[in-house]
């Protein structure tokens, strides 16, 4: 069975294009792959663009029959992170209580699943992360595995 891993989105809201966002990774299993060479020259294989992880998913779905997989945990907390780790516990969707005025963004029209703000969003068993250095991965599977007694949070 093929299996596509990744940060689900939708752009523009559009769920019949679901796609695992390119910024932290997607994940595709052996099958998946196999799925996908056979697709690629049915497919825009020689397009050049930025929106190579929507490609990927529209190939996957149209030509080897593919959806992307829900992977947040039992809290919901998301597997595969978009930003950098600070830029996902600053972020403030619109309405937020600190700028009420902020209208809609991209990530709120291309989130398919209700954005969760805080550490919570975060699952337990994360398995990517975009744009993280090295002190802040060490700092996170410390936080994330329990080794910072008294880590205040």
């Amino acid at each position: 069975t093929p299996i596509y891993l990744g940060r689900r989105f939708a752009p523009f809201g559009d769920m019949k294009r679901l796609f695992n966002t390119g910024g932290p990774g997607y994940t595709l299993n052996k099958a998946a792959l196999k799925s996908l060479v056979k697709a690629l020259p049915l497919c825009s294989a020689n397009q050049i663009t930025s929106t190579e992880d929507l490609n990927i998913a529209d190939c996957l779905r149209k030509h080897a029959g593919v959806y992307p997989y829900d992977t947040r945990d039992e809290k919901n907390g998301q597997r595969f992170m978009h930003w950098k780790t600070e830029m996902h516990l600053t972020y403030e969707p619109p309405g937020h209580y600190t700028n009420p005025k902020k209208e809609i963004d991209w990530y709120q029209i291309y989130a398919v699943d209700k954005i969760i703000e805080g550490y919570d969003q975060f699952a337990t068993h994360s398995i990517a992360l975009h744009y993280i250095e090295p002190d802040v991965m060490r700092w996170m599977h410390a936080l994330l595995y329990g080794y910072c007694d008294g880590l205040v949070t």
